[in-house]
């Protein structure tokens, strides 16, 4: 519903849900299925939040639901303070939507060039020694991008350093 309204009034589409609200939701349906092993969260981006947002959050997450879970995450919003946090209440999967390495592709899927900071997630992860898995897509096919970005993609990933999921989707226009 908000989404439509946002549309319509050419607001921007922040998809973030309270904190109480969330975690009341969640032990409901632990309380309601059998077993339950994971929560993915598909919020555009989880870490939209503050850091006293996520600070509270994970919290109470541990303390009431303490069940490990997934999270898209956008690598702009990403501090070291934040994976701490969700790491301490049970991340264990955190999901980059990259696409490309290019600057000039990703202007037109209108985002913003996020390969270093996701370098350097990776390298805080692997250096703190978190048992959780960085993920990250890449888009494959675009008719934007030209031989020279495509191989600038093949080399980041090439020269990424520790340990790493890559997800590769082909555009769909």
């Amino acid at each position: 519903k908000l989404n439509g309204v946002h549309k319509k009034t050419g607001g921007k589409i922040i998809r973030k849900r309270d904190n109480k609200k969330l975690i009341k939701e969640i032990q409901q349906v632990i309380k309601s299925e059998n077993k339950i092993d994971n929560i993915f969260f598909f919020d555009d981006d989880f870490f939209i939040r503050t850091e006293k947002e996520l600070g509270e959050f994970s919290k109470e997450y541990k303390k009431k639901v303490g069940i490990p879970f997934f999270i898209f995450v956008n690598p702009n919003s990403t501090t070291n303070k934040k994976i701490d946090l969700c790491y301490k209440a049970g991340l264990v999967k955190a999901e980059y939507g990259l696409q490309t390495t290019s600057d000039s592709v990703l202007k037109k899927y209108n985002r913003l060039p996020g390969s270093k900071r996701l370098i350097e997630i990776i390298n805080y992860v692997n250096k703190k020694k978190y048992k959780m898995a960085v993920a990250f897509d890449i888009i494959t096919n675009s008719p934007f991008e030209t031989d020279k970005d495509i191989l600038k993609n093949i080399n980041f990933i090439l020269n990424l350093k520790g340990d790493f999921i890559l997800y590769v989707h082909n555009l769909h226009l």
